[in-house]
């Protein structure tokens, strides 16, 4: 037990002490008489609380140097460095792309978190700020700004994402905690110094904060919403990290980094309002796995989306759905729709779903989505039939019916739905990439409603 404790205690060292070796897309600056951020370790952290207990994330300067500053169609642009903190001597910095509607006040704040071998994407800063939000974008990734006066320049010169993921398993033999410890831990950090940043600017309204962000990003995001009380709402996209597609581990027996910066872990500790976006077909969040983590939410304010048949990645009418999340729960300028209700009735051989929409707002089409599912099976193409609303579905009065084929002995059923409703006018925004869309309707889905085999429905949430 001694021996255990003595390894655990190591880990943690290399965790909050030896991460300049390791950081990814991080600038690192050595100043002998800096106070480090953390206090002393006296005893092992066994979850997140624990682990940032002793931190303020408002209290050291933010040091910002500002690279350039430009305006474009009516957005302030600025790329920027923030300092995160100091640990073992050496400061910590993290570059970034702000932007905001120029002249504009009371704004709330976004913090975004790319992807995995991502960065900083001009495109969506753009799109939020357009949007009426203030939105910073962390350049985790080490990549180079492709927009304005410092377009090219790479600001984060330690090396990206990709090359560190391929040597990890050469580095589990020196360090325990691995690469993604040491990624999520100055990550989460440095999104609680976005928040901050954000709160000091003079356009923002400071108890106005949400979070966004897509895969690893996801995973940032919620992770930080879970311990960061200043986060109102968030939108985590694909985020890595609950249980994936793997055997799951019994929560004893996770790895120590798990239990203190891991998704499964944050769970208890999320109270504020998430929009959940998990394609169906997605083996990083699968979306079996989101419902059993959604069952432990302390928050019983959350919602979803699920792209059928798509894996890590989405459709233009999910796309522009986190801006009415936004806008309802930071700007209460819009009435978000409740999740619709999937009841499923067995009989006779036959299997009838009816998806009752909140129909306070004008309902375009209800979509379905099933698929048959071998139990304990780990198939990962998740072959799913959609049922288009236009076509299948009954209406009667604000229900739509579905007819599904018999189910199939010793197989699951799963089944989704996907309601859309049409916007005003056709908008323009940005995917996870940043790249540019176009939509006239946005879209909310139900939660997964799950058959066993050979018995009547039941669901998870």
């Amino acid at each position: 037990m001694l021996e255990l404790q003595m390894k655990e205690k190591v880990l943690l060292c290399s965790l909050k002490t030896f991460i300049s070796v390791f950081a990814i897309g991080v600038l690192t600056i050595t100043d002998a008489f800096a106070q480090d951020s953390f206090p002393p370790v006296k005893e092992m952290p066994q979850n997140p609380e624990e682990f940032w207990k002793g931190w303020d994330p408002t209290e050291e300067p933010l040091e910002v140097y500002v690279h350039s500053e430009w305006e474009e169609d009516g957005v302030t642009f600025r790329s920027l460095r923030y300092c995160i903190g100091t640990l073992e001597g050496k400061k910590f910095y993290a570059a970034a792309l702000y932007g905001f509607p120029t002249g504009k006040k009371g704004l709330p704040g976004l913090a975004h978190n790319h992807g995995g071998g991502g960065g900083t994407r001009p495109g969506l800063v753009k799109q939020w700020a357009l949007k009426d939000y203030a939105f910073i974008d962390l350049n985790w990734g080490g990549s180079p700004i492709a927009a304005g006066p410092d377009k090219g320049a790479w600001f984060n010169p330690s090396s990206p994402t990709p090359r560190l993921i391929k040597r990890k398993k050469q580095m589990l033999k020196t360090l325990p905690v691995g690469t993604k410890g040491e990624m999520y831990f100055l990550a989460i950090m440095g999104t609680r110094r976005a928040i901050t940043y954000l709160q000091q600017q003079p356009e923002v309204a400071p108890t106005k904060i949400g979070l966004v962000g897509c895969s690893m990003g996801g995973r940032i995001t919620f992770c930080t919403g879970a311990i960061d009380k200043r986060v109102v709402a968030s939108a985590p996209s694909v985020l890595a990290g609950f249980w994936n597609s793997g055997p799951i581990l019994p929560e004893a027996d996770a790895p120590l980094i798990e239990k203190i910066l891991g998704s499964r872990a944050s769970i208890p500790y999320v109270n504020h309002a998430v929009l959940f976006q998990s394609p169906s077909n997605d083996t990083v969040m699968p979306i079996e796995r989101l419902q059993m983590a959604c069952e432990k939410l302390p928050t019983k304010t959350y919602a979803f989306t699920h792209a059928s048949r798509i894996s890590h990645r989405s459709i233009p009418e999910f796309y522009i759905t986190p801006v009415l999340w936004f806008d309802h729960h930071l700007k209460g300028t819009f009435a978000f729709p409740r999740t619709p209700s999937v009841s499923i009735d067995i009989s006779d051989a036959k299997t009838s779903v009816s998806v009752l929409p909140d129909v306070s707002r004008e309902v375009g089409t209800v979509n379905l989505s099933f698929r048959f599912h071998v139990v304990a099976s780990t198939d990962r193409k998740r072959r799913w039939t959609r049922l288009e609303g236009a076509v299948n579905p009954e209406r009667d009065n604000d229900v739509w019916k579905f007819k599904l084929p018999p189910q199939r002995p010793g197989m699951e059923m799963w089944v989704f739905a996907n309601v859309f409703y049409p916007l005003e006018k056709e908008v323009n925004f940005a995917n996870w990439a940043g790249r540019p869309i176009k939509t006239d309707k946005f879209g909310v889905s139900s939660a997964l409603k799950i058959i066993e085999a050979n018995a009547s429905a039941y669901e998870r949430t």
